[in-house]
């Protein structure tokens, strides 16, 4: 059972230092460089949804009225 336990936490330990490796590289691009110009128009998944929930209730607001 400890076995598991371990295996279970060093597998959260792993994509966690993953995922913090990639929002790193992402913070130290500097911003005119030509990846940082490449990326301008990328948008955060979560930024993304939340603006269509947004819209979606803006929409949805506007319609009842």
């Amino acid at each position: 059972m400890k076995q598991l336990v371990s295996l279970v936490c060093d597998c959260f330990v792993l994509q966690q230092m993953e995922r913090f490796k990639v929002i790193e590289r992402e913070a130290k691009i500097k911003a005119y460089s030509k990846e940082g110009l490449g990326t301008m128009g990328k948008v955060d998944p979560k930024e993304k949804e939340k603006e269509e929930i947004t819209s979606w209730l803006s929409v949805r607001l506007a319609l009842s009225l």
